[in-house]
């Protein structure tokens, strides 16, 4: 099967156009859910501070 010009085009658009919503699929996940801050209370991080200070 031979393409021409405007049926690559059109098949490269149809990926851009997948692409872009994948994007901003994985972006809304990352801000919602990856990129949270941790909820860390002070008895947890206080000895990750003294292996620091180990040196």
């Amino acid at each position: 099967m031979e393409l021409g010009f405007e049926e690559v085009a059109e098949v490269l658009q149809s990926t851009l156009d997948e692409e872009q919503v994948t994007d901003l699929a994985l972006t809304a996940i990352a801000r919602s859910a990856v990129n949270q801050k941790p909820q860390v209370d002070e008895a947890q991080r206080a000895p990750i501070e003294e292996v620091g200070q180990i040196r």
